[in-house]
């Protein structure tokens, strides 16, 4: 146990032999009657120190080959690692290299999967799109209002992609704030929380689609990759103006009168969309049927105010009022329930098809 604890064990080993002796040191009253004994002792106390030393150093050595393997465990650690980055870095170039060769039929391939007139479907491709080019599956659309500071939530890959929940302040966000008003793309810092990118697309009558990307693997986090979402910028941007400029168009086959109220058909687009999505594990979503003895117009006036902007109304051609609440997990849906019930609108949930 090492020279403190071998201390003890000599005092107590030399009391224990004298006691069997039968004798005491005390009472000595010539050296040499004693002197076998005090021999004993002597070889005890030499033996004690001896061994309890060689314990310590044994010890000591033992604590400080711990330590060595320790490091060398954590070096390996660290190497493994960074060689584990440099195989990334390595793969992501051989694939660079590889899709150089096929870069023309690459860029058809995106092109003609956001080219779609579907507000809806559009922004799923998106969301797909940019997940394949930049390897991440963080990505989130967001829809924002010059009006107000807050960001509404759109379409996302899954709830690891929200930045701030379904709505994002960004009043504090100075920087991502003057990058969206100026239309320009937003490249940000990760390791200080905020999102690898942002950039705005599709403008049109106040409104803007925000591209989120909250975070970037390490072997995308250079300029090939923020080239290719410039490249991505004016495709996307071009795509859903394309898509928010026929939804104007055709505004008059799509909704009833001047009310948000989308004919059973395109409602039923809407919903069908959503219910990809689901299928995806992109969103989960809700439909409510507003309980009402008034009629379309006078039900949608009494209840418009209390959904969200980027709720979506529509109707089965029978007089029913129905919302399409997409991006809605079913605690959310819990707590509109609550809300709509405290404003005194009874509403049903309803399954996918309604007409």
């Amino acid at each position: 146990y090492g020279v403190r604890y071998g201390t003890l064990a000599v005092a107590l080993a030399s009391l224990t032999f004298l006691g069997f002796q039968g004798g005491s040191l005390l009472e000595i009253d010539s050296f040499y009657s004693y002197v076998d004994k005090i021999l004993v002792i002597v070889e005890y106390i030499l033996f004690g120190i001896v061994v309890g030393y060689t314990v310590d150093m044994l010890r000591e050595s033992n604590a400080e080959k711990d330590l060595e393997i320790e490091d060398r465990k954590l070096s390996y650690d660290e190497l493994n690692e960074i060689n584990e980055k440099n195989i990334l870095i390595k793969k992501e170039y051989e694939k660079r290299i590889l899709e150089s060769k096929d870069s023309l039929p690459r860029l058809y391939q995106i092109i003609s999967r956001i080219n779609v007139l579907e507000e809806g479907r559009i922004f799923m491709e998106i969301l797909q799109v940019v997940q394949d080019l930049l390897g991440t599956n963080t990505v989130a659309i967001y829809r924002s209002n010059e009006k107000s500071p807050y960001l509404r939530l759109l379409a996302c890959l899954n709830e690891n992609s929200l930045m701030g929940g379904r709505s994002w302040n960004i009043e504090k966000e100075t920087e991502i704030k003057n990058a969206i008003e100026k239309n320009e793309i937003y490249e940000g810092d990760i390791w200080t929380g905020k999102p690898a990118i942002v950039m705005p697309v599709g403008t049109t009558g106040g409104y803007s689609a925000i591209i989120v990307v909250r975070t970037l693997p390490m072997e995308k986090m250079n300029l090939h990759s923020l080239n290719l979402m410039r490249t991505m910028f004016a495709l996307i941007s071009t795509s859903i103006e394309k898509a928010l400029q026929y939804d104007n168009v055709a505004r008059e086959k799509k909704y009833i009168g001047d009310t948000l109220i989308l004919r059973p058909e395109e409602f039923q687009k809407k919903i069908n969309i959503s219910v990809e999505k689901k299928q995806k594990n992109m969103s989960e979503y809700c439909i409510l049927k507003v309980v009402s003895d008034e009629n379309l117009l006078d039900t949608y006036h009494a209840v418009e105010k209390s959904f969200r902007e980027v709720d979506i109304f529509g109707t089965d051609g029978k007089e029913n009022l129905y919302i399409l609440l997409d991006n809605t997990t079913p605690k959310d849906e819990a707590f509109v329930l609550e809300r709509l019930a405290k404003k005194g609108i009874m509403v049903e949930k309803k399954e996918e098809d309604i007409l």
